[in-house]
């Protein structure tokens, strides 16, 4: 009988050891609340690239080479053998980029929607981010650091691709000399690269350009540049530790974090501060649909913290916005039962009303007031 009894207690406790590991893997670190569920997909390489498909299907992922993965069922297909830096999906799913080292360089691949490769193209730096502008063209910005005995040349550039229809078009975006001592400091999140994130209509990047006065502490300039034009305006300066800006799902407003403890709403049009929130800003992505945003390890609906998750954890939106693709360490999982509100975004409409007047600003042609006016007159219609 005592045989048996310890035998039963000794499975309880292997049992319960399981369960804590098991738990252990998740990236919740508090209670999830009743309306949201986290699931374990698999394990990707540690800082993995993310990109879900416009129907909210597949993803795209790193590991151990790019893989997409069938999110209902977790089901893996392997891409490229390659480790990919960046990966983005065409705006209606029909073609997926990524981006990867090739030779000093770099080399940006189209794949179809059922992950076979179309075309490659190579180009200069470190890509460090990738977007589509429509359905056969690509955005891409790299990087390229030369070194020199009075200090470095960062160099920031743009391309364009038609995969099929010719090749690279590169602009020089801005250069900045470096000294010895900056570079020595801080080339890690240097080596991050601009940070691009690319407006919901298409028109408009923001990026980020570290500045390096001689008698001024170093630091980034975020930039706002109209594609068409080349016209840019400074926004604001961050931090190094700050991950860039993040446009709202009606590009009406941007989110930027100091990567020390807060976060920023911000009017880009206007320059009006909207709100000072909690967060850094590291790794900060936002809902596609509106209501919430991802920062820091921790998911917020508005200026409320809905749950904790594992701090340095990296997230991705479904674009249905009811579902949240989070890398911690080198598992994937998926958060599902969000409900986003998009109620008080701007309409399709009033967001191409606003196309002319947002170039007008970029280019000076009309102040902030006069910018303000103007939405408010196209809210009203």
């Amino acid at each position: 009988m005592r045989i048996a009894r310890n035998l039963l207690l000794f499975i309880i406790a292997i049992a319960a050891t399981l369960l804590q590991c098991g738990c252990s893997r998740l990236p919740i670190t508090a209670p999830l609340p009743q309306n949201l569920e986290a699931r374990r997909l698999a394990g990707v390489d540690p800082d993995t690239p993310m990109a879900i498909s416009p129907d909210g299907k597949v993803a795209a992922v790193s590991s151990s080479g790019m893989k997409l993965i069938h999110l209902p069922s977790g089901q893996l297909l392997e891409v490229d053998s390659r480790l990919p830096r960046r990966v983005a999906w065409s705006p209606g799913g029909y073609g997926l980029a990524a981006s990867f080292s090739a030779d000093g360089g770099s080399s940006i691949v189209t794949y179809d929607q059922y992950g076979i490769r179309v075309a490659e193209e190579r180009v200069e730096g470190k890509i460090t981010d990738l977007a589509w502008l429509s359905e056969r063209e690509i955005l891409a910005a790299s990087i390229s650091i030369t070194n020199y005995k009075f200090g470095s040349n960062y160099a920031t550039r743009l391309h364009r691709w038609s995969p099929g229809l010719g090749g690279v078009t590169t602009v020089d975006l801005r250069q900045t000399t470096l000294q010895p001592a900056t570079i020595r400091h801080w080339l890690p999140l240097l080596q991050r690269g601009p940070r691009l994130d690319l407006s919901p209509d298409k028109g408009v990047i923001l990026y980020l350009q570290p500045m390096d006065p001689p008698l001024f502490n170093p630091n980034y300039k975020l930039i706002l540049r109209d594609l068409a034009s080349g016209r840019e305006m400074e926004v604001v300066n961050l931090p190094w530790n700050s991950d860039g800006g993040r446009f709202s799902a009606d590009g009406e407003l941007m989110f930027h974090g100091d990567g020390g403890g807060n976060t920023t709403l911000r009017d880009p049009w206007s320059g009006e501060t909207v709100a000072t929130l909690p967060g850094s800003g590291r790794n900060l992505e936002l809902s596609p649909v509106g209501g919430y945003r991802f920062s820091d390890g921790t998911l917020y609906r508005d200026d409320k913290v809905v749950t904790e998750l594992a701090e340095g954890s990296r997230a991705c939106f479904n674009p249905n916005g009811r579902e949240l693709l989070v890398s911690a360490g080198k598992e994937l999982y998926l958060v599902s039962g969000l409900q986003p509100e998009g109620s008080r975004l701007l309409t399709t409409a009033q967001r191409e009303k606003l196309l002319q007047p947002r170039s007008w600003r970029l280019e000076g042609l009309i102040s902030p007031k006069e910018y303000r006016e103007t939405l408010e007159r196209i809210k009203r219609q």
